[in-house]
């Protein structure tokens, strides 16, 4: 499988998103619509979630206004938009939250099965579920219900983490850990911090977040002086917290869709926030009962003004050139050659070759592979071969009948694609441009070029590995 889509980390991350993508393909269909429509689906759970929780305490006008909300933020659309399982990983986190916010209330060995099946199911989602972690302690701390830490009930969820998550991530560690690309210290805390509060005024806005944080004052300032923190408010604070201090500790990167799981428990706090001033503000033009739908609304405006924008996807070019591909017939059986200086763009090739539905006709190289030797965060980089011309009398010895190089403009440039532009420009009688496709200079994407072998006629067919 790997020949002909090179663009797979088996054990990288956890099973389940590929999985439900997997059983969603069998059912319907790997195309590019059907892939969205299954994004759209745990999107749609995402804001759904919102809502329901919302709606039992403030009311139906109030939830649906804020879901409708939460789903404009620019973060939430990004990667609503993407094939990526941070949204997921967003939804199994939360339902796992308000369930341990039950268990706060009852102690039931049933919320404490359900809270410890969604972690472990968020944990073998992806690595970053282990941030659930950090919230029962947290969340007993904020209200008070050290009681619980003698129960075993308490302790089960943790056990069965253990058991169903730990064999995935001990036996994939070294596969892991070499992805980290900071160290852990004051300097990545700092920066973590810093970029993450900035984060979220860009993605909120001034108005949300302000409410955010009056929420916050309300159900877990004021409350916790008085020994009465609401449960489910405890846990939803618990995880915010959670998640500022493993994203600031553990050097995996820095990155906004970590966040996207932080966005149902802030507006929680948003839409009490709004509940709390407008209970206690004095509107004139606006009547008792619609205040808390008017500072929700006027915090839309604002949000509008401030945050508002729809993420645009640019075309880069490697869609019109897999259809250019596609359409001839010696693409069939061949061996193509992909180079990119992006991080993303030899994958975009192999993954619009994965949905044009043709399987194993082909086999794609991907450049940054074959060519050089590098880690996974491209620190240890090296050029395999010391020339273009070295590089050359390789390739002749390889059935290679297609090369598409990215010319996106980048700041980091890599030998082994300087040196693959060289060759097929300084030898016209051995490799052809065949086609030249997208390119947006504005959005600092392609063009794309493809070349085809002069000789590919006389070239073997690959076959097997």
């Amino acid at each position: 499988f790997y020949l002909h889509y090179p663009y797979l980390a088996i054990g990288h991350w956890p099973p389940v998103f590929y999985l439900i993508e997997g059983l969603w393909m069998l059912l319907f269909s790997p195309s590019r619509v059907s892939i969205m429509l299954l994004s759209a689906l745990i999107s749609t759970a995402f804001v759904t979630s919102t809502y329901e929780v919302l709606r039992r305490e403030f009311g139906h006008l109030p939830a649906l206004t804020s879901a409708l909300l939460l789903a404009f933020v620019p973060l939430v659309q990004k990667y609503a938009s993407m094939v990526m399982m941070d949204t997921l990983l967003a939804v199994l986190s939360f339902w796992a939250v308000l369930y341990f916010g039950r268990f706060l209330d009852t102690g039931s060995w049933r919320e404490s099965i359900k809270f410890g099946a969604l972690a472990s199911l968020a944990i073998l989602t992806k690595g970053n579920g282990f941030d659930l972690a950090l919230m029962p302690p947290i969340a007993v701390l904020l209200t008070r219900r050290f009681y619980l830490l003698r129960r075993l009930s308490f302790w089960l969820p943790a056990v069965g983490v253990l058991l169903v998550c730990l064999p995935w991530h001990f036996f994939t560690m070294h596969l892991m850990l070499p992805t980290f690309g900071d160290s852990v210290g004051l300097d990545f805390t700092t920066r973590t911090l810093r970029f993450y509060s900035l984060l979220l005024l860009k993605s909120l806005g001034p108005a949300i977040l302000a409410l955010a944080i009056v929420g916050f004052f309300a159900r877990i300032v004021r409350p916790f002086a008085g020994r009465r923190v609401e449960t489910r408010w405890a846990a939803a604070a618990a995880f915010v917290f959670s998640i500022f201090i493993f994203y600031c500790t553990v050097p995996a990167g820095i990155e906004a869709r970590y966040f996207v799981a932080a966005m149902p428990p802030l507006f929680m706090f948003f839409v009490a926030g709004a509940d709390y001033l407008s209970r206690r503000l004095a509107i004139a033009a606006v009547k008792p009962a619609w205040r808390l739908e008017f500072l929700i609304l006027l915090a839309a405006v604002v949000f509008a003004w401030t945050s508002f924008t729809i993420p645009k996807k640019t075309s880069s070019g490697f869609r019109e050139a897999v259809n250019y591909l596609m359409s001839r017939p010696e693409f069939k059986d061949s061996l193509s050659l992909v180079s990119s200086e992006t991080l993303v763009g030899e994958g975009i090739f192999v993954s619009e070759v994965a949905m044009s539905g043709r399987r194993n006709e082909h086999a794609i190289l991907r450049a940054s592979k074959v060519l050089a030797d590098d880690d996974w965060n491209v620190k240890q980089y090296k050029p395999r071969y010391s020339s273009a011309r070295v590089l050359m009398s390789c390739l002749e010895q390889i059935p290679i009948r297609f090369v598409v190089l990215d010319m996106s403009p980048v700041p980091r440039h890599f030998e082994h694609h300087r040196q693959l532009v060289a060759m097929v420009k300084d030898r016209s009688d051995r490799w052809k441009l065949v086609g030249t496709f997208g390119g947006n200079a504005a959005a600092g994407t392609g063009p794309i070029d493809v070349y085809r072998s002069v000789e590919y006629d006389k070239q073997l067919t690959p076959r097997g590995g």
